[in-house]
C-alpha cells in the first residue's frame, strides 16, 4: 500500500491527502503524441509526495479564509470556480493564483506529524509538480503502467470528459485511481505544472537529466529552485500564465530534514570546541 500523509488546514476539519511517489527513471513524452511531446527522453526523479486528488473548492476556500483571518496579504477570490460545489476541483485560477495559494498554505498549515510516517524533524516544502513529476505520477511511478490513460485503457473508468461529464466538473475521487492510488489524472480538468511552457523544450532536454524543470529559458534541477515561492514568483515576473479557465492544480511536497542543519551545527560546534581546547593546551605548555 502506498504511503499517505495528511496536511491539516488549521481551525477547520479539512485536510489535503498526499501520496508518496518513489523516485526512479522513465521515458518522458510520446512518439505517438503531439509534436511538443517529442522526442521521448529519459528523466530521473527523486522521491516526492503528490496530491491524491486535485485541490478542491473547499480546500481552496479554507486556505484563503484562514490566510485572511491571519492578516496575510493576498488578492485571491475564495470561490472563483464556475461549477460551484465544495468537493469539485477548484478552477478559474491562473498559474499565479495557484502559486500565491500555495504560498498562503505554506504559512497557515499545521502538520500533525503522527500522520507523516516520518520522524518529527521535517519541514514540508510545497509547490506545483513539475511536468516530469506529474507525468511520472500519472504513469504509475516505478510501475510505469502500459495503459493509455492514468489507470485504464478505457477513459470512462478513470476520467470525466466530453462524453460522460455533462459539460461540468465532478467531485474528485469518484472514478478509478491509477496504480499509485491517485485520482482524476485523466479528465475532469486541466492542471497547472511548475514549468514554463515551451513547445520545443523536449528537443533541448539533456538525456538522463535529474528533476528537470523549465524556468524562464533554461532547464534546471527542481530541487535547486529557490525554496520561497514568493521569491520565485518575483523572479518570474507577472507575465506567467495569467490565463484562467477550467484549469486547477494538484499539490506537491518534498521533505527537507532538519537533521541536515543539526549536523552542520554539530560540525561547527565541534570545530569551535577543538579550537578552544587547542588554545587551552597551548597556554598550559607556555606555563611549563
Amino acid at each position: 500500500m502506498n504511503k499517505e500523509k495528511l496536511i491539516f488546514i488549521p481551525n477547520t476539519d479539512i485536510t489535503i491527502e498526499m501520496l508518496h511517489v518513489k523516485g526512479g527513471s522513465f521515458l518522458m513524452g510520446s512518439d505517438n503524441g503531439y509534436y511538443e511531446e517529442k522526442p521521448v527522453h529519459k528523466v530521473i526523479l527523486d522521491d516526492f509526495w503528490i496530491g491524491k486528488y486535485p485541490i478542491t473548492q473547499a480546500q481552496w476556500h479554507a486556505v484563503v479564509t484562514q490566510a485572511t483571518a491571519q492578516g496575510l496579504p493576498h488578492n485571491l477570490n475564495p470561490a472563483p470556480a464556475s461549477f460551484q460545489s465544495p468537493q469539485n476541483p477548484i478552477e478559474q485560477v491562473s498559474w499565479l493564483d495557484c502559486m500565491t495559494w500555495i504560498d498562503l498554505l505554506q504559512n497557515v498549515i499545521a502538520v500533525k506529524n503522527e500522520h507523516l510516517d516520518l520522524n518529527t524533524n521535517v519541514h514540508l516544502r510545497l509547490n506545483l509538480p513539475t511536468e516530469a513529476q506529474w507525468e511520472y505520477a500519472a504513469r504509475g511511478g516505478i510501475h510505469q503502467s502500459p495503459f493509455q490513460y492514468a489507470g485504464a485503457d478505457n477513459l470512462q473508468e478513470v476520467g470525466w470528459y466530453a462524453d460522460n461529464s455533462n459539460n461540468t466538473t465532478h467531485a474528485v475521487g469518484l472514478l478509478k485511481p491509477n496504480e499509485l492510488g491517485i485520482y482524476d489524472m485523466s479528465g475532469n480538468l486541466l492542471e497547472w505544472c511548475l514549468d514554463k511552457w515551451n513547445e520545443l523544450i523536449y528537443e533541448y532536454t539533456p538525456a538522463n537529466f535529474q528533476n528537470p524543470v523549465l524556468l524562464d529559458d533554461y532547464i534546471t534541477d527542481s530541487n535547486a529552485v529557490v525554496s520561497s515561492i514568493e521569491n520565485y514568483i518575483k523572479t518570474r515576473g507577472n507575465n506567467r500564465c495569467v490565463m484562467r479557465g477550467v484549469v486547477g492544480l494538484r499539490l506537491l511536497t518534498t521533505v527537507v530534514f532538519h537533521f541536515v542543519m543539526l549536523l552542520l551545527l554539530m560540525i561547527w560546534t565541534t570545530a569551535m570546541v577543538l579550537g578552544y581546547l587547542e588554545m587551552f593546551l597551548c597556554k598550559l605548555c607556555s606555563l611549563d
